[in-house]
């Protein structure tokens, strides 16, 4: 079993929270459950493609991006695992996959389907690099591309909002959110989706 961790460049501050590299063997009837995060979630997977389910649906990936969730993805890992997640925050899915976080609720999504993200060159020489450093700064160099393109900035007031509720860890209420911010609890319903 192997993990390593990897800071994202600085460019990507404020885009990407971490990169968790991961090669695990594990008995082939293990269920892995991807709990819910603050981040919606990017993996790579190197190897072997990931079998993943969640809310009834089921597909395997090399690449897939799912959005913020209330419960756990579920990934059959049929012994082996071997790849990368990456966190991205609600402004890096919009600048280095091209939607937003709300285009993802409840999806889980091959890269191809994106017009944005780690692209299938990129992931081939991923897949080949010596080991998690190199393959973290070809990750860096990908995605740090992608961010410098023009994107549509997340809007202040939303940006705002989701620095109250990530400040909070979740805690400040929807109601005091809205109060914070001067909409109607309706008004920041629609904002945030």
């Amino acid at each position: 079993m192997a993990y390593a961790v990897g800071r994202p460049h600085p460019a990507l501050a404020g885009l990407v929270d971490e990169y968790v590299g991961f090669r695990i063997d594990l008995d082939p009837r293990a269920i892995h459950h991807g709990l819910p995060s603050s981040t919606a979630t990017v993996i790579v997977a190197f190897d072997e493609p990931l079998d993943t389910a969640w809310e009834g649906r089921r597909g395997r990936f090399w690449t897939l991006a799912s959005g913020l969730h209330t419960g756990p993805a579920i990934v059959h890992t049929h012994g082996f695992q071997h790849g990368i997640q990456i966190g991205l925050t609600p402004t890096g899915v919009r600048r280095l996959l091209g939607l937003t976080v709300g285009d993802l609720r409840g999806e889980i999504v091959a890269h191809d389907l994106l017009p944005r993200g780690v692209d299938a060159a990129t992931h081939a020489r991923m897949a080949e690099a010596p080991g998690w450093q190199a393959r973290f700064a070809l990750l860096d160099a990908c995605l740090t591309r992608l961010a410098a393109r023009d994107a549509a900035p997340m809007p202040a007031d939303v940006a705002e909002a989701w620095r109250l509720v990530t400040a909070s860890h979740g805690r400040l209420g929807v109601d005091a959110l809205a109060a914070r911010v001067g909409w109607s609890r309706r008004h920041l319903s629609a904002r945030f989706r």
